[in-house]
């Protein structure tokens, strides 16, 4: 196997390489499929979905700590209980990772069609590293995902949330 699947599929791998190589994975594909809808969907529909989820009266930096810290914590503890149900039934692997693409896809796309696409490729990435990791720990298969996970949502809250930074201000 070769780059990045022989990384991402070694429950053994190094933990840099492989948060790193998650990281690009999940992150890199999400942003292109984001940015390519972003293009063909109405810039009102870019917008409102953008408001929708910016609060005007909170501070950047508690959005922020909400986005990189407490929705990957709460997202991969959610992928944990629902892994922990689906498992009892004894589905394939496939078909879990189906399942939290799915939800992941509805539950981030209630705004715009680009917030559901591009978390459903996040989320398969994510499911990856729940599965490959969980063959060594339930502990080291969350701290994995959730670390992913928050780099991941901590690209686009630059630009999101802190915008003259990003230079989009």
């Amino acid at each position: 196997m070769s780059w990045p699947v022989s990384v991402l599929t070694n429950p053994n791998a190094r933990a840099l390489p492989f948060i790193g190589t998650a990281w690009a994975c999940a992150t890199i594909p999400a942003l292109i499929i984001v940015l390519a809808l972003e293009q063909v969907v109405p810039a009102a529909w870019t917008d409102a979905a953008n408001e929708a989820i910016i609060p005007e009266n909170v501070p950047p930096a508690m959005l922020a700590f909400g986005f990189v810290v407490f929705a990957p914590i709460v997202e991969t503890a959610f992928m944990a209980v629902l892994y922990a149900i689906l498992g009892l039934f004894r589905l394939p692997v496939r078909v879990q990772i189906g399942v939290t693409i799915l939800l992941a896809a509805i539950a981030h796309g209630a705004q715009a069609i680009m917030w559901a696409a591009g978390p459903a490729w996040i989320f398969f990435i994510l499911a990856v590293v729940w599965f490959t990791k969980r063959q060594k720990s339930w502990g080291e298969a969350f701290a994995f995902t959730t670390i992913v996970h928050a780099l991941n949502n901590a690209v686009p809250s630059v630009g999101l949330f802190f915008p003259e930074l990003a230079g989009t201000a």
